[in-house]
């Protein structure tokens, strides 16, 4: 077997694949980014076990040469473009996507003709949301007559660490206005609006979640057919999702641009 390159392989999400597969594949896991410091403190960390490489996706000339070693990508970071991914298509190498970002998702999915002509195997939504959500809601699907209706609700811990990419996409897409299925018709709605009560363990207990664009709602749509899809958000502190949501309808957020450091990837 070739290597696994995992693309920002020494940020949050990264670490853990890149640790698992190098259990199974030691010496065939790089963990591969613009900082390669940090992909090689990560691999020292790991004794070596996974490998650190400097890769920079939006510059192709100098990306080129990693796929002759290459099997498959495990993509961590949401992309601007599909440049990266026609590589690995036109390279033949097999390409894991794990964004929770829709945005991007569907235009890989237009990609697909192609990468089937030349054997290349795309595969999105893996992860918590979208990933588990939706094979959840599919379990549900098979063991019952008729769905009318799905709700999915993807709760964040404050206190748990976030990658720059995660908090960047959450806080850039909180004042979005994106498209559903509602009914057999499209339908537009904002992020964190429209709120829906769900019932938790005793810990949490009752909770309100708000709409977020979050890509299971939209790959339920087309995978399972299903007519009412919402996909709704919060975190574990009912205080600041609900600051969240009154900030949001005060319009503060569209006063602020946020740009994170991206150095790490």
């Amino acid at each position: 077997m070739k290597n696994i390159l995992v693309i920002g392989g020494y940020g949050q999400v990264g670490t853990v694949i890149c640790n698992t597969l190098s259990q199974i594949y030691p010496g065939k896991v790089i963990a591969a980014g613009r900082n390669f410091e940090k992909a090689k403190k990560f691999s020292l960390s790991m004794n070596g076990k996974v490998l650190p490489l400097k890769l920079d996706i939006y510059n192709l000339e100098a990306s080129h040469e990693v796929f002759t070693h290459t099997q498959l990508v495990i993509m961590c970071l949401d992309q601007k473009d599909t440049n990266f991914v026609e590589m690995c298509i036109q390279n033949k190498v097999h390409y894991i996507d794990i964004s929770p970002s829709y945005t991007i998702l569907s235009k890989i999915e237009s990609l697909h003709s192609k990468a089937l002509e030349l054997g290349t195997t795309l595969v999105l939504g893996v992860g918590l949301a979208p990933g588990l959500s939706n094979l959840m809601v599919k379990n549900l699907v098979n063991q019952v007559n008729k769905v009318n209706s799905t709700d999915t609700y993807l709760m964040l811990g404050i206190g748990e660490k976030h990658g720059n990419d995660g908090v960047e996409w959450l806080l850039n897409n909180i004042n979005n206005n994106y498209s559903i299925c509602e009914n057999g018709q499209n339908k537009y709605v904002s992020s964190f609006t429209d709120a829906k009560y769900v019932e938790l363990p005793k810990k949490y207990g009752k909770r309100v979640a708000y709409r977020f664009n979050l890509a299971d709602q939209h790959i339920l749509t087309k995978t399972l057919h299903l007519e009412n899809i919402s996909s709704r958000f919060f975190y574990d502190s009912d205080f600041t999702t609900k600051e969240l949501a009154i900030l949001k309808k005060l319009g503060t957020f569209k006063l602020l641009k946020y740009k994170f450091s991206l150095a790490s990837h």
